[in-house]
């Protein structure tokens, strides 16, 4: 595809206003490629991004929430297209270096907060039964051995009396960030913590503040865990690697790690499992290093091990549209029908 006109910043446009704009490169090299011939992108808030789908105004919505996925297939302009992921990972995470969060430092608070979280209402409310449950930070779709991980089933009786033995049975107040999409996942956890005495302040984010927080925070210097009094961020995605864990210990899961989020006393052992990986080409070796890794993190409950959702993507019923392992939209695998309204227009 060539850029048509001038790219602009999503976030300084107004709603419905045009951003970018892609024309199909008729010199590429493979023939016959690509098949849609203009692709523009729009600025739309997730309501009205939906709204437009289901009125048949766009033809692609991805990231859908699970919620609206009814209404996408009730609608006579779209359908829903689930992922194809082979593995999937949900983020949760824990601030377990800031000095404002010290009783997350605590695994018998870490625990306390997996067991207070009842899975089966958030696969049944949160995700529409678009996501599976989560071992560790990985799931059966992995093809690692989960045989031996941990797994905490809600048990509200083993939470208090965790918290109690943590000297903390009265709870205590944290901060919970949540990405749009992930809304009825937040109110679900703060209903859970509610039995536990603990009260949950929900404020949502976007993408940037996402990136500024959690990903490439340890590059800047001028940068600070001081400053960081979120608790935990809530961003739930399809996994966009085949080795989920080859990828976790590789950003964030041993010393220096560009996206550390636990101290190195925590990640000592993984920090060893991550050099032996870096020696092993072997596929089969590299997975007896991800099952011990995630049976250490399982144990340590360094995230809150929830569900991992399905990609979900809004399309218009007219658009051929086949999702990769990975959750980015490949229009190379992506055509319209006959009856596509941009097709009969042509041939008006």
């Amino acid at each position: 595809y060539m850029v048509k006109g001038v790219v602009t910043d999503y976030r300084e446009i107004v709603e419905g206003q045009v951003y970018a704009t892609l024309l199909a490169n008729r010199h590429y090299w493979n023939q016959g490629l690509p098949h849609i011939e203009e692709i523009t992108f729009i600025n739309y808030s997730p309501k009205d991004a939906l709204a437009a789908l289901l009125e048949g105004r766009i033809d692609f919505v991805d990231s859908l929430i699970p919620k609206d996925t009814l209404k996408v297939e009730e609608s006579p302009h779209s359908k829903v297209i689930k992922g194809r992921q082979d593995s999937t990972a949900s983020s949760i995470y824990f601030n377990l270096m800031s000095p404002h969060t010290l009783p997350l430092r605590d695994l018998q608070v870490r625990k306390a907060l997996n067991y207070a979280v009842n899975k089966e209402e958030l696969l049944r409310y949160a995700f529409k039964g678009n996501a599976v449950k989560m071992k560790g930070i990985l799931t059966e779709r992995s093809g690692v051995d989960l045989s031996n991980t941990k797994t905490y089933e809600w048990n509200i009786p083993k939470a208090r009396e965790l918290l109690r033995d943590a000297g903390f049975e009265n709870g205590f107040e944290m901060t919970v960030f949540y990405h749009y999409k992930d809304y009825l996942i937040a109110r679900l956890l703060k209903r859970f913590y509610e039995l536990l005495n603990i009260k949950m302040e929900m404020k949502p984010f976007h993408w940037e503040w996402m990136v500024r927080h959690i990903l490439y925070p340890n590059v800047k210097k001028e940068y600070s865990w001081k400053d960081e009094k979120w608790w935990m961020i809530i961003y739930s995605e399809p996994n966009l690697l085949p080795e989920v864990m080859g990828f976790r210990l590789d950003t964030m899961y041993h010393c220096g790690a560009p996206w550390q989020i636990a101290p190195d006393y925590v990640m000592l052992r993984l920090d060893k499992m991550y050099r032996e990986l870096l020696a092993v080409k072997d596929r089969h070796q590299r997975f007896e290093i991800y099952k011990r890794a995630n049976e250490y993190i399982a144990d340590q409950a360094m995230l809150l091990f929830t569900a991992a959702p399905l990609g979900l993507y809004g399309v218009n019923e007219e658009l051929n549209f086949v999702p990769q392992v990975s959750q980015y939209l490949y229009l190379e695998y992506s055509s319209v029908t006959d009856e596509h309204w941009s097709v009969r227009k042509g041939n008006n």
